[in-house]
């Protein structure tokens, strides 16, 4: 199987990487290689593959590839797995344009699903992850990244007659206190 992991040198994309390309022949694109989505978000597209994890998040520009991939390969049996977050979800009273992206992925996935073609398209609502880059926010419950690796090689195992749409994987925490009336 051939498998595109964008963002695949650091975090969750980093343990895509390792653990996907013991069995399957893996492209991974980030920047240290060379691929930048905020310059150049044509090479990117692709249609040479069976799966492609949308992992590598760059503003809008990570909407704006699944658009791009969904457009070329509509009717090519494939899949393409779209790495959001939890936060989407979240209401702030600040500005929190990452939670904006986040969302706009979200609602391009919902839309893209509706279209008629063979290319599957998956969107993974993720909360907080226990990469380097969350290792400062040790207060919050994270998830394991074997954990997602292992969730995504279940979605690619699934016949083609099942469709997962969307999946949510977060740690259940309670912020609040309970009150006992």
């Amino acid at each position: 199987m051939k498998i595109v992991i964008t963002g695949h040198t650091s975090g969750l994309g980093k343990a895509l990487y390792d653990e996907l390309s013991r069995d399957n022949d893996v492209v991974g694109m980030s920047r240290k290689n060379g691929y930048d989505l905020s310059k150049d978000l044509e090479q990117f597209v692709a249609d040479d593959f069976d799966v492609y994890i949308n992992n590598a998040y760059c503003e809008h520009a990570q909407t704006d590839l699944l658009y791009k991939l969904f457009t070329k390969n509509q009717y090519k049996d494939c899949t393409i797995i779209n790495i959001g977050s939890v936060s989407a979800e979240g209401n702030k009273d600040v500005v929190n344009e990452y939670a904006i992206h986040k969302a706009s992925l979200k609602k391009a996935c919902s839309q893209l699903q509706l279209i008629d073609g063979d290319c599957k398209v998956v969107h993974m609502q993720l909360g907080r992850m226990n990469t380097p880059m969350t290792e400062h926010r040790k207060e919050y419950p994270r998830i394991e990244t074997k954990y997602v690796t292992d969730t995504i090689k279940w979605i690619m195992q699934q016949p083609k007659d099942i469709i997962i749409k969307n999946l949510t994987l977060d740690i259940m925490h309670s912020r609040r206190k309970r009150t006992t009336l």
